[in-house]
């Protein structure tokens, strides 16, 4: 190897996931791969801007799916807590809030 580092695709065929949480309660799955053929030669044709391309791409799915988490929750809380004897999802106020945070 030269040190000009490498790249590997490997298919979720190729490992094994194991489901985890962290202490708070947070998917934290382990990837475990034995076992794996990795081709030393040859070129997998993925520039340092295709890669990066690829990575924002995950981290953009990262962050539809915590925001898409976080207005399941908030609007759970806003139906569970009452104010003034009713919920507080039903004031309209908060109601346009939601909607926001929805868009």
């Amino acid at each position: 190897m030269d040190g000009a580092g490498q790249t590997a695709l490997i298919g979720p065929g190729d490992c094994q996931i194991e489901a985890g949480e962290n202490v708070a309660g947070e998917p934290r799955h382990s990837v475990l791969m034995t076992d794996v053929p990795i081709a030393t030669h040859g070129n997998a044709n993925l520039d340092l801007l295709t890669l990066r391309a690829i990575g924002a791409a995950l981290r953009a799915q990262q962050i539809a799916g915590a925001l898409e988490r976080v207005t399941a929750m908030t609007t759970q809380y806003a139906l569970d807590r009452t104010q003034f004897g009713r919920p507080i999802g039903k004031f309209q106020a908060v109601q346009q809030n939601l909607a926001i945070l929805l868009v």
